[in-house]
């Protein structure tokens, strides 16, 4: 059971968009003890993910399937590999929508497919990752099949697949009602680059653009200039490794809703109408083998324009490179643990605010507050300082650091401060006496 005045009260929230207010409400409306509440646990998360708060969302999802009556466990699965994604966790990512998987009551196994062939694909595993897509796309339930087959596409791409890649964006292209025609254009225009087809790859860049997509500066000067560069002699063999291009914005399924509301890619709720993918394309109609027959005979079609192409290549690599050079910096930032608020600041803020007795949620992930009260309570309120002696990061997304508290009387107390990503800064996940300082005794 759950507080349902103040479960109702958060659910008006949610309704209304304030995601803060109804994951602070679905929390407070959980009774300490009781096992029945999952659908409080179920929606906070739900509001988290809205706020893009992954790894909170997690750990309220990790409570909800605690309770092995709950109705809606396959859903709650699902949400939790969602999670688990966005928070770099790509392993426990697949755990968890396989779990969704094995849930006969679970109706929706394309939101599990996509979002297991989701976290495949992060992981370099691309062929298992086609393949998920490729189920979900001709899961009769899906209602954004097109939003897939572009995920399939761009799997393809990752895997030097162009012609493959072809096909697939053609497929999401022909499902009526598809939203997503401008970045599935533009990705059609890269599989073309990819095989040396310039021309066409600046048209359907052109249709792009034409269709509201903003394209990236490099190929608005590839659909420019392509018309003015001069022939180059013999045709060329493709080089797909000289324009990896990977900055496209995929269609990201994610379960944040409630079980039975609509699927939503990248924070923007689908309404489509229930399509057939058997009856939208022709695309699961051909094998392989076809596939790649069909693309051979548009090379012979357009191999005249395919001779344009080596300038063009070097110039969009040399953009490429700037932009894998950034990248390459900001992910190293990450990697070493940079982020505001920093480690030291959480850590610091959540021992100095709990010394002057002020509230600490603020430093704390979203978890009950019952949590974190047990957790603070490890530590003497009267202590006299603090200091960090250690931060050790265990992943990109996670960190420990090591804090000494000085007290009035008695030996200073050692405790390790568990930290977690959220967006670019740090929270509080929890809070552990280091027994390690004393050989193993309190």
């Amino acid at each position: 059971m759950v507080d349902e005045s103040r479960f109702e009260a958060a659910s008006h929230a949610y309704d209304r968009g304030d995601w803060r207010a109804a994951a602070q409400g679905f929390l407070a409306a959980i009774i300490p003890d009781d096992p029945d509440n999952a659908k409080a646990y179920c929606r906070a998360g739900n509001a988290l993910m809205k706020m893009r708060r992954w790894s909170d969302a997690v750990v309220v999802y990790r409570h909800a399937i605690q309770d092995p009556e709950y109705a809606s466990r396959g859903s709650v699965w699902a949400n939790l590999g969602s999670a688990l994604v966005e928070s770099g966790e790509y392993d426990e990512a697949v755990a968890a929508f396989d779990t969704a998987l094995t849930d006969p009551a679970f109706d929706r196994r394309y939101r599990a497919l996509q979002g297991r062939a989701g976290a495949l694909a992060s992981m370099g595993r691309g062929e298992e990752a086609a393949l998920g897509y490729r189920e979900a796309a001709a899961d009769v339930a899906n209602p954004n099949s097109g939003g897939t087959l572009n995920n399939l596409g761009l799997t393809y791409l990752a895997l030097q697949r162009p012609e493959d890649a072809v096909q697939a964006f053609r497929a999401a292209l022909e499902v009526p009602g598809y939203r997503g025609r401008g970045p599935a254009l533009a990705n059609l225009g890269v599989a073309y680059m990819k095989l040396g087809f310039l021309d066409r790859a600046a048209e359907v860049f052109a249709e792009a653009e034409a269709a509201g997509f903003e394209l990236p500066p490099a190929l608005v000067a590839v659909r420019r200039r392509a018309d003015d560069l001069p022939p180059s002699g013999e045709p060329l063999a493709p080089e797909p490794a000289q324009v990896e291009i990977t900055t496209w914005t995929a269609e990201e399924t994610r379960t944040l809703s409630a079980p039975g509301a609509a699927m939503t890619t990248g924070g923007a709720a689908i309404v489509d109408d229930l399509q057939d993918a058997q009856n939208d394309t022709g695309f699961f109609e051909m094998d392989e083998a076809q596939m790649k027959d069909l693309d051979r005979e548009h090379r012979k079609e357009d191999r005249a324009d395919s001779t344009k192409r080596r300038t063009v290549l070097s110039w969009v690599a040399a953009s490429v490179l700037v932009v894998a050079l950034i990248a390459g910096a900001l992910a190293a930032a990450l990697l070493t643990g940079f982020g505001w608020p920093t480690q030291a600041d959480t850590a610091y803020g959540v021992l100095n605010a709990y010394r002057a007795g002020q509230p600490v949620d603020q430093y704390w992930v979203a978890v009950p507050q019952t949590d974190i009260d047990k957790s603070m309570a490890k530590i003497p309120p009267t202590f006299t300082s603090a200091k960090l002696t250690l931060v050790k990061n265990t992943s990109p997304v996670s960190a420990r650091a090591s804090v000494t508290v000085s007290i009035l009387n008695g030996a200073p107390l050692d405790y390790v401060v568990a930290l977690q990503r959220e967006g670019v800064g740090w929270r509080v996940q929890g809070i552990e006496n280091d027994w390690s300082s004393t050989n193993g005794t309190p």
